[in-house]
């Protein structure tokens, strides 16, 4: 059977909203397209998908098209993802360098694998099959990543507020930030925050989830916004055009810090 990998975004790694349509072709017997950066294209081709090059600045591809692209990963994850996996370990290691965490910044299968929807999505458990290593996490998280994914208390590195990890010569802070769920982090690098679900360039993450609170949500945020002004924020979901902002321009842009008081941010966002 012919695979088609139809490739349109070449080296920015956006990602469309294929999750839509995607289970009804996939219970249609749809076969399937794909769309990827450059630096996937191998093992996606060696997972037996003819390569379609399509030019800079082609048109979206149809609906239904959209919807076929993602039903490769639902139908054969095992193969897909394992090359992907397989390319990024073997890059890492071609570099002399050796895998020796994994920072999570919350249990969601969409972040860490696991089941998703009915979908069982590849993710730490069978990176930690290939390479032995802790995947750090907040205590509040770690029963939630445990029942995701799998994995046994001994492969977490269960961490409490504040604390440092140092990968070579940087240091990263791991931050609390409650709200989207209970053990929600985000990661502080030398004046870059990797905010995970927490916080967007617009908007914030869903409170209405297991394990979501508006509260401590809205508490969050504020500690967020106290970070100095020239913070450069790079959430984990790419909701509006640019990947990344500083901090004082999403305090000023972004709806979620409008209002003035923890009762009207309640009033507005809480569920």
């Amino acid at each position: 059977m012919t695979r088609v990998l139809i490739l349109t975004l070449p080296e920015k790694g956006h990602y469309h909203p294929f999750l839509g349509p995607a289970a009804a072709l996939v219970e249609a017997g749809a076969d399937v397209a794909w769309t990827a950066p450059r630096d996937i294209r191998a093992p996606l081709a060696a997972a037996g998908f003819h390569q379609v090059l399509v030019p800079d600045g082609t048109p979206e591809p149809s609906a239904e098209n959209r919807g076929a692209a993602l039903a490769a990963l639902l139908r054969e994850p095992m193969r897909l993802r394992a090359g992907i996996r397989a390319l990024l370990v073997d890059a890492v290691e071609a570099d002399g360098m050796t895998v020796r965490g994994v920072l999570a910044t919350h249990y969601h299968a969409d972040h860490i694998g696991g089941s998703m929807m009915g979908y069982a999505i590849e993710g730490v458990g069978q990176l930690l099959e290939r390479v032995a290593c802790p995947v750090h996490v907040q205590r509040d998280e770690a029963p939630w990543v445990a029942r995701t994914t799998g994995l046994s208390e001994g492969d977490l590195a269960v961490h409490e507020p504040g604390d440092t990890i140092t990968v070579g010569g940087v240091e990263i802070e791991l931050v609390h930030t409650p709200g989207h769920t209970p053990g929600s982090q985000c990661f502080l690098v030398d004046g870059y925050l990797v905010s995970g679900d927490t916080l967007f360039l617009d908007g914030c993450g869903r409170t209405d989830l297991p394990g979501s609170d508006a509260g401590q949500m809205y508490e969050s945020l504020q500690r967020l916004a106290h970070l100095p002004d020239d913070t450069i924020v790079y959430p984990g979901h790419r909701y509006s055009m640019p990947s990344s902002a500083t901090m004082t321009a999403i305090r000023e842009q972004n709806y979620v810090f409008k209002p003035s008081s923890r009762d009207q941010w309640l009033t507005m966002f809480g569920r």
